[in-house]
């Protein structure tokens, strides 16, 4: 068998493979503590081991500027050797960090609030990184304008808004934040992205009263769930309709030369 160890530590996995009557070969030891590889290297000299810097993330969009909640993790690392090293200090945490790294190079050509250092001053943030959605491009810099807008706009039909307005996420132009887009959006209305309020202010005096943020929206269904037919006139006022297959992918920072099948 050949063994390849992974965050090694001094080599207690080392020792139980001598111990058993297993036949095997290490091959490799990784680890990113110091003290820990110095130990495994003179207890067992003849094992490569490789100490890399190791870096774990949980990084979002919103984190750079963008108005997207997409939560993803990025496992880094690198050779202790490596020539970035002088840039780019990294931790020896094993926690993963949820801010992207604040004494990293600036990438050239970026314009990030990350890069930029717009962000450096924020040490720690909520689940839903509020923090940082002030620092957000507002949704209206993604979106179509009326020339560009092809004619396949999907707006929102009658009996969507009668099963589904309770559970959308309701953005307008002015916000900084969509849900994650899954490949179900368009399909499936629960949980696969924020719809895009298109209604104006000055269309219907009725908006005057009701104010068309997220929260008075939903403080206006709380208040009028039981009766259907007005929770219905006042979701088919707010002109909803999905996002388009090319403003997803503005948001995702795609350039307009990229195309699609």
């Amino acid at each position: 068998m050949r063994v390849l160890e992974l965050y090694a530590g001094i080599g207690g996995m080392h020792i139980a493979f001598k111990g058993s009557t297993v036949k095997h070969e290490v091959v490799a030891a990784v680890e990113i503590n110091d003290v820990a590889t110095d130990v495994y290297k003179y207890n067992f000299p003849n094992t490569l081991t490789l100490n890399r810097v190791i870096e774990q993330f949980l990084l979002s969009p919103l984190q750079f500027g963008i108005p997207n909640c997409r939560l993803r993790f990025y496992l880094l690392a690198r050779l202790r050797s490596s020539s970035w090293n002088s840039n780019f200090k990294m931790g020896q945490s094993e926690s993963i960090d949820m801010r992207p790294p604040v004494d990293a190079p600036m990438l050239p050509g970026c314009q990030c609030t990350s890069c930029s250092g717009v962000i450096s001053h924020i040490e720690h943030t909520d689940d839903n990184f509020t923090e940082y959605i002030q620092f957000c491009q507002p949704i209206s810099e993604f979106v179509l304008v009326p020339s560009d807008s092809p004619k396949e706009l999907y707006f929102l039909d009658e009996k969507c808004l009668q099963r589904y307005f309770r559970v959308l996420d309701i953005v307008r132009s002015c916000d900084k934040k969509t849900r994650c887009f899954t490949k179900g959006y368009s399909k499936r209305l629960e949980g696969t992205g924020s719809v895009f309020q298109t209604s104006m202010e000055n269309e219907v005096s009725f908006f005057y009263y009701y104010d068309k943020t997220s929260e008075k929206i939903a403080n206006y269904y709380e208040a009028n769930k039981e009766d259907e037919q007005a929770v219905l006139q006042y979701a088919k006022l707010l002109k909803l309709r999905f996002f388009h297959s090319r403003e997803v992918a503005n948001m995702m920072c795609f350039p307009k030369s990229f195309g699609k099948l």
